[in-house]
């Protein structure tokens, strides 16, 4: 991570996961049901625009207007955002006057469409309820997609106090509402809504929550003067009404477009700790450029949102004030005089509320990956070996570490901080898909890469295939014969042991414009499929959803480059 990313990791991961949020946790499983499932082979004015150049056979176009959900009125100035495999970034244009927008030169393929505006629910194109995801928009070439409206309705409100220790309101406080959602296969506390600061009577106003149950908590300490109550002393995280643990908080429920006042937070105050100490490079220099962050020990999202930041100072001193007790991870990282990669140091740090002095952390250079690109059997590409882009991710990283592959399909990726990393395709040509992943000779396709600071350079070669899985569908309401239009379908292993975080055995699909679903590049093997009405985003992860679908939905096999029609019927399930 780069050191201005570290300073910047708390807004930009706010922005990364404002896409909505949902209840704290699932109904219980309803009943058994048994689904009846069948298998077989087988004007105005002129809108905003984007005009940004394509290839000469993308000539596509997707048009449509974002309105108020409650008054059907045109919303100007929203954000609408094109998503797809097919596109190396994402998209994006203001909508107009009339609330209208317009993508050109869009190339063939499968796209995601989003609307966002200040005090509004952010939604998706044919997204009905704020917690599921969109529908999928399947373009041809040459189309014009007219009809790709977005309804925004008002986002409720959650307001309040933020009080000291002695009941005196305390201003510069960052506030967030969160909610418990599963994100890349685990339970996370997710943020949600747009948060807010506390001005000088304590005051502050989340804003933009879609309907749900959220905890509601001060982030990071206190931005500005007056953390520190005296000496020693200081106020920490704290979740409504006066906890210092989320598990314990006080959970509050909103409705559509509802404004609830009166959630205030207390905060607690707790004797507090200064970590002081040195950073050497790899070499046993001082650190020439520094930035250090201490966050909770975890690699979750919400220990990431409580970091505290450290001052550094000419060779390589730092220091790190008003740290709770607790343990926590202390991460350093380092610019050295002689590479243009980093080096990184994670220590980890238990606090027991006195100060901790002359701490020497060491870093150790980053990481580099290199390979190549390689065909299966015959096949031959159809697309110039720089149309392709392989980002290393990783779960406390913001910044993700890219390079586009090389004339002869070769690539190289440095400065990638040690631990578990994950390898993707920024986009992916139609019709093809990632067969095999090795790493050292060891295949990694469906687990994530252990990179270790220091060493040699991991070698990987990726295989592609033009011959990829696909599974495909329509689905039905129970008793009626016209096709759904709005569900989601869920494909997961058999084998309940490769439901594990990172696998590429369960998948969600939403259906597109015409109300099919597809799937494909699913590995080989035995699977289950159902349909549910609604599902919130992540919840195909939940381990609980599986085990409650297992025995009502459809079995499937696929077989290695085989394409299956798997019509269903929607099953009745309490989200």
């Amino acid at each position: 991570m780069q050191p201005l990313a570290v300073l910047l990791v708390t807004g930009l991961l706010v922005a990364a996961l404002n896409l909505g949020s949902g209840p704290a946790s699932p109904a219980k499983p309803p009943s058994p049901t048994t689904p009846a499932t069948s298998q077989q082979a087988g004007p105005p004015q002129a809108p905003a625009r984007d005009t940004r150049r394509a290839p000469a056979s993308a000539i596509g176009v997707i048009r449509g207007r974002v309105v108020s959900t409650e008054s059907g009125e045109p919303l100007r100035h929203a954000r609408v955002e094109l998503n797809g495999a097919e596109l190396r970034t994402t998209r994006a244009v203001p909508s107009d006057l009339d609330g209208r927008f317009e993508f050109k030169g869009v190339p063939p393929g499968r796209f995601s469409l989003r609307a966002s505006k200040n005090g509004y629910v952010t939604l998706g194109y044919g997204q009905r309820r704020s917690f599921q995801s969109g529908k999928r928009i399947d373009l041809a070439d040459g189309q014009v997609f007219e009809n790709a409206s977005i309804a925004l309705p008002r986002g409720a409100v959650i307001a309040g106090r933020v009080l000291n220790d002695v009941g005196e309101p305390v201003s510069g406080v960052r506030v967030g509402a969160y909610r418990l959602r599963y994100l890349n296969g685990r339970r996370e506390t997710a943020p949600a809504g747009q948060p807010a600061q506390t001005d000088d009577l304590g005051q502050y106003r989340v804003s933009g929550l879609p309907p749900g149950t959220y905890f509601v908590g001060t982030r990071g300490g206190i931005a500005g003067s007056g953390q520190v109550a005296e000496e020693g002393v200081a106020l920490t995280t704290t979740y409504h009404p006066a906890t210092a643990n989320i598990a314990d908080s006080r959970p509050v429920t909103v409705r559509l477009a509802q404004e609830l006042r009166n959630v205030d937070i207390e905060m607690i105050a707790s004797r507090a700790a200064s970590v002081t100490g040195t950073v050497l490079d790899s070499r046993g220099r001082p650190a020439a450029g520094l930035a250090v962050t201490v966050r909770p020990a975890g690699d979750s999202f919400l220990a990431l949102l409580n970091s505290a930041y450290g001052t550094s100072q000419p060779g390589g001193q730092f220091t790190v004030r008003n740290l709770m007790p607790g343990e926590y991870t202390l991460h350093a990282v380092v610019r050295t005089p002689d590479s243009k990669d980093q080096e990184t140091a994670d220590v980890p740090l238990s606090i027991g509320g006195t100060d901790v002095d002359g701490l020497v952390v060491t870093s150790l250079p980053n990481c580099r990956i290199v390979g190549r690109v390689t065909f299966e059997g015959e096949s031959k590409p159809t697309f110039p070996p720089g149309s392709l882009r392989l980002s290393v991710s990783a779960p406390l990283s913001i910044q993700a570490p890219s390079a586009q592959i090389g004339p002869t399909w070769e690539f190289e990726i440095g400065n990638i901080e040690p631990g578990r990393v994950t390898l993707a395709f920024d986009a992916m040509p139609a019709g093809w898909a990632v067969k095999r992943i090795m790493l050292n000779e060891r295949d990694v396709t469906e687990s994530p890469l252990d990179l270790a600071g220091g060493g040699p350079p991991a070698n990987v070669v990726i295989t592609l295939t033009d011959t990829p899985t696909s599974l495909s569908g329509v689905v039905r309401q129970e008793a009626r014969t016209t096709a759904a239009d709005d569900y989601t379908v869920v494909v997961f292993a058999d084998d309940p042991s490769l439901w594990r975080e990172g696998s590429k055995r369960v998948l969600a699909a939403r259906p597109d414009q015409n109300g099919t679903y597809k799937l494909t590049g699913l590995p080989p093997g035995r699977y289950r499929a159902i349909a549910v009405e609604y599902l919130d985003d992540g919840e195909q992860w939940n381990p609980e959803f599986l085990r409650w679908a297992g025995p009502r939905a459809a079995q499937v096999e696929l077989a290695e480059g085989g394409a299956v029609t798997l019509n269903l019927t929607i099953t009745k399930y309490a989200n």
